[in-house]
């Protein structure tokens, strides 16, 4: 079990490394982006990358989380993946491209069309790397993984933002993310080479055995990420690109870094619970802890980025948008943090059912929340922005609900175990976003650059959590203390991950 802990400890450090170092590019190619696109702009994009993410969905149709969930895999059969989902990739590709103008009917903007034939592209080169990403998944390999993540994400940013200056509109992101794909796709075929070497072997047969449990992920991701992104179709659809702007960047700022942040632990923490997927205790104990520590990042950045989102999207977006915009936007990000924490907090549930080979559990839980996120969002288009961001936090908090009510039934871990880890984290991030408030509050009527008032805040409220959980949170903070040294957490009798 201490090497479990170990391997844990190394994949976190390291692909939490390269997911900061990730987000810390997006959130500075949104900033240069907004300087030169347009919100109708982002609209468009944000359009095209709801249709990338549904093919993206099937692209391996679940045959890679089932090669990291199976203990042993030879490499004859993997190659046989590999062309598999390679074939799998090309052709969701080429529907992407086939249906480019029925898609840019569908929205009501032409303009669609190309957009889309360039995210083909990035559909097939990112489909293809899935089986030497899972591979190297499946040996805990993250070091190399996040060397790789780290390069392609550097030449990506510089692309989009080269483009965005030559004035290529949306399609300056989407060439962005083509360019990242297929340096991602070159790196994972280079390191994967000391693990594994794709060879021209292909069976169908040997496939077989992993559809079953890839067909419920597939599902499993398609509902997931429609209901996670009906928003998106809903207002593009009847509100048109330019109201989805301010929505979409809304959403990148405060929800987006957040799913990005969380597969830090989660995805460590998939090949790790399916070594140990009969040991129910030690899932227990590995998921409270995982929990704690989502809690312990995201709580307060969330609880903080609501109540700075006046001086900071001021900061950020510059001056080159639309008051209406500059509003719209604020508020929205506001209500949406909800949204993001208790996503936060729900992230690891994929990871438990995925371990103890209930696929089925995530694409029920899934597929009830896309209904329930059709009709709300539907109902609240009479509200406008607002009105199809506050049915997200109530859509969210049925979902959170359910999905801990059904991981009781598989293992002995209900909701309340789960409240209890995070209290003292929200607590003290609760209380943090008080002072920053009243800070906010006294500080109005003062003449300040809107850059310097928000240093301060960020200042006032990383110093206040920083005390507050120093207090409350001891145990935790020697355990990171140690899981960033090396030592690997504190001595349990029982061991745990």
């Amino acid at each position: 079990m201490n090497d479990f802990r170990q391997q844990a400890i190394s994949g976190v450090k390291w692909t939490g490394g390269s997911t900061a170092f990730g987000m810390v590019l997006q959130f500075a190619q949104m900033a240069v982006l907004a300087r030169y696109l347009s919100a109708e702009a982002f609209g468009l994009f944000a359009e095209a990358m709801v249709v990338v993410g549904i093919a993206l969905a099937f692209v391996d149709v679940g045959l890679s989380p089932a090669l990291v969930q199976r203990e042993r895999v030879d490499g004859r059969t993997i190659s046989a993946l590999f062309w598999f989902v390679a074939g799998i990739s090309l052709a969701c590709g080429f529907l992407v491209w086939i249906t480019s103008d029925w898609v840019a009917a569908f929205y009501g903007v032409p303009e669609l069309v190309s957009l889309l034939k360039i995210a083909s592209l990035f559909v097939i080169v990112f489909g293809v790397g899935q089986v030497p990403l899972a591979v190297l998944q499946k040996e805990l390999a993250f070091d190399r993984l996040s060397k790789v993540d780290v390069v392609s994400a550097v030449l990506g940013v510089t692309t989009a933002v080269s483009c965005a200056m030559g004035g290529l509109g949306a399609q300056a992101p989407l060439l962005g993310l083509l360019v990242s794909g297929i340096v991602r796709l070159s790196g994972l075929l280079i390191v994967v080479q000391g693990v594994w070497r794709p060879s021209l072997h292909f069976s169908l047969v040997e496939t077989k055995p992993f559809l079953s449990f890839g067909a419920y992920q597939t599902g499993e991701r398609f509902v997931n990420y429609l209901a996670a992104n009906l928003d998106f179709v809903i207002i593009g659809r009847f509100l048109g690109p330019a109201a989805l702007g301010p929505y979409y960047i809304a959403y990148q700022v405060v929800v987006q870094p957040m799913v990005r942040l969380n597969p830090v632990l989660t995805r460590v923490a998939f090949p790790l619970f399916s070594k140990v997927q009969e040991e129910d205790s030690v899932i227990c104990r590995g998921y409270v802890r995982i929990t704690k520590l989502v809690a312990f990042v995201s709580v307060p950045l969330l609880i903080g980025m609501a109540v700075v989102a006046p001086s900071f999207f001021r900061v950020y977006l510059g001056t080159e948008w639309e008051e209406s915009d500059f509003l719209s936007t604020i508020q929205l990000a506001q209500i949406l943090v909800p949204v993001s924490m208790l996503k936060c907090l729900a992230n690891p549930l994929g990871s438990a059912f995925l371990a103890k080979g209930r696929p089925d559990i995530g694409f029920g839980l899934n597929g009830s929340r896309l209904v329930l996120n059709a009709v709300l969002f539907c109902w609240s288009l009479q509200w406008g922005l607002q009105g199809v961001a506050l049915a997200y936090v109530v859509s969210s908090v049925l979902a959170f609900w359910a999905g801990h009510y059904l991981l009781g039934r598989i293992l002995p871990l209900g909701l309340g175990s789960m409240l209890r880890a995070v209290a003292s984290t929200v607590f003290a991030g609760t209380v943090m976003g008080i002072l920053v408030s009243l800070a906010q509050f006294g500080t109005a009527g003062i003449l300040i650059q809107p850059l310097h008032k928000l240093f301060f805040l960020v200042s006032l409220g990383g110093t206040a959590y920083a005390l507050l959980v120093f207090r409350l949170e001891q145990p935790l903070l020697v355990d990171i203390r140690r899981w960033i040294s090396g030592d690997g957490g504190r001595s349990d009798p029982e061991g745990d991950l």
